[in-house]
């Protein structure tokens, strides 16, 4: 998985016959960074030139890139997630905590997994004790996550553990590990990349897109994610 870059807006340059159309920054550009379209014809531009290699081969890529013990596995899980994980009440949460469990889950009983949370492979799941998965949380743990103790992912929350060798021409699967430290707080629909590490005491704002470690007792927030403050901690209300 790439974090998406920022495009800049449309550009109309020159005659009205005309529309150019800036290249956003971040992708590929054969010398050329302005494209017409004839906007008589509402023709567009072929995607791609002719002349120009493809570089990536789909017809390629592996076709079974797990362990083959893994697949049995993964079709039951999908099943036992939508029959019986996702339509528990919110209340059944020790009942879907049995289930993680049950796959290979290190999981406490004191977490909270709410009944829309997914995890993708629950058997590379470790989570400390009082944890939390809100709605809508997607644990893509292609490779093993760790999340620590009073650790909250909010509401619709991404945590991708996966991406490809975009190198090779058939683009290999890599799983690095990502590990989210204790008393982390990472808001809503904010993205955590492969291979990241989050520190203790951080928190992670709203919509940000975490591609690289994240040190503790920080704020971090943007696309790409930037340090901007301290965390404050103030322990008076715990008495």
């Amino acid at each position: 998985t790439i974090a998406p870059t920022n495009s800049r807006p449309l550009t109309v340059i020159g005659e009205p016959q005309a529309i150019l159309v800036s290249t956003p920054p971040g992708h590929a550009d054969d010398g050329e960074s302005l494209t017409q379209m004839d906007t008589q014809t509402n023709q567009t531009p072929s995607t791609a030139s002719p002349t120009r290699r493809v570089f990536q081969r789909l017809d390629t890529t592996s076709k079974a890139p797990y362990p083959r013990a893994w697949y049995a596995r993964k079709l039951l899980w999908f099943f036992v997630w939508h029959l019986l994980y996702r339509p528990t009440p919110r209340a059944m949460r020790s009942f879907r905590v049995f289930l993680i469990r049950l796959f290979g889950g290190k999981v406490p009983y004191s977490v909270n997994l709410l009944p829309s949370s997914r995890v993708w492979h629950p058997w590379l799941l470790t989570m400390g004790e009082y944890g939390c998965l809100a709605d809508g949380v997607m644990v893509y743990n292609l490779g093993p996550v760790s999340i620590g103790a009073h650790t909250v992912l909010s509401q619709d929350a991404y945590v991708c553990a996966g991406t490809h060798d975009y190198t090779q021409p058939n683009l290999p699967l890599l799983r690095p590990p990502i590990t989210i430290g204790a008393g982390v707080w990472v808001c809503t629909r904010a993205f955590i990349g492969p291979g990241v590490t989050v520190g203790d005491n951080a928190i992670v704002g709203a919509c940000a897109v975490v591609t690289r470690n994240v040190p503790p007792d920080v704020i971090v927030q943007g696309n790409p994610a930037e340090v901007v403050k301290p965390r404050r901690m103030d322990d008076g209300a715990l008495g």
